[in-house]
């Protein structure tokens, strides 16, 4: 059991309702940011598959844009020619 339940419990049992509610946002909010956590790297997984096939995706793309990037130098190039 974690501490801010322990603390939360403890409160309830002294009648400290001001503490007991501080204990259980604080708990409630770890728990919510853990589960978020959980769900954004699950989602992210789905749509983006795993680390490597996204590694992979961002060197494709990268290419593609070092391609274009040349092809518009050639444009360029031949612009200044004529």
């Amino acid at each position: 059991m974690s501490s801010n339940v322990e603390d939360l419990i403890n409160a309830l049992q002294q009648g400290n309702m001001s503490q007991a509610n501080q204990s259980f946002e604080t708990e409630l909010a770890s728990r919510v940011a853990t589960s978020l956590d959980a769900h954004k790297s699950a989602v992210a997984s789905s749509i983006y598959g795993e680390a490597d096939e996204v590694s992979a995706d961002y060197d494709e793309l990268e290419d593609d844009v070092e391609d274009t990037d040349e092809e518009d130098q050639y444009e360029e190039d031949v612009e200044e020619d004529e």
